[in-house]
């Protein structure tokens, strides 16, 4: 796996690893107007040709609509192109969140 960042840092994106079909993100802090444009950057020109995206939500504390409206666009992307956006380790209020906004619905959720 290999580091996409290239040194770069994204305030919202802990880490960012890729192989051949997958990219996993772990998202860290909140996901809010102030982290959206870094969200939506991490992302550009890196999902072509991926079967999945998984988010770790880990170390998510909080995402508010801003944020929400950035993950629809890289969700939309991968459904494009036929790939699948995993969400894992939710937790109860980041999941209230996507739940509300039926984001959910959209991905896989996993433990």
């Amino acid at each position: 796996m290999e580091r996409l960042f290239d040194g770069k840092k994204f305030e919202i994106i802990e880490c960012i690893v890729e192989d051949r079909t997958t990219i996993t993100a772990v998202l860290l802090g909140s996901l809010t107007l102030q982290t959206a444009a870094d969200f939506r950057a991490a992302f550009d020109g890196k999902l072509e040709g991926k079967e999945t995206l998984i988010f770790d939500m880990s170390k998510l504390a909080y995402v508010t609509s801003a944020g929400i409206r950035e993950m629809l666009i890289v969700i939309k992307a991968m459904s494009a192109q036929g790939g699948k956006v995993i969400g894992r380790h939710i937790n109860d209020d980041v999941m209230k969140v996507l739940e509300l906004m039926n984001i959910n619905d959209l991905m896989v959720i996993e433990e």
